[in-house]
């Protein structure tokens, strides 16, 4: 996050407020969230849980591993999701 405000004036201030504002009510960070809503792509859901990406597609071919599909973002994983079926794994 930029906390200087060298050289800038007041117009630029208030635009710059006006851009994080809009920003940090689209970002969903995992502190600000529950399990339930935090979302991982496949590639850092794989990672999450410790296997490759290909096993990972397997899992979800087999139907092991459902993921949240969502139109326009493509495959997602909740967190929830991947801790429970991490439990179930072990």
């Amino acid at each position: 996050m930029v906390t200087s405000k060298k050289n800038t004036t007041p117009l630029l201030d208030q635009i710059f407020q006006e851009v994080l504002t809009v920003l940090e009510d689209r970002i969903v960070l995992p502190t600000q969230s529950t399990p339930e809503k935090v979302l991982f792509s496949q590639k850092d859901a794989a990672k999450y849980l410790g296997i490759g990406l290909s096993t990972l597609k397997k899992l979800r071919c087999e139907g092991r591993l459902k993921p949240a599909e969502y139109p326009g973002i493509g495959v997602r994983y909740r967190l929830n999701d991947l801790n429970k079926f991490a439990e179930q794994e072990v």
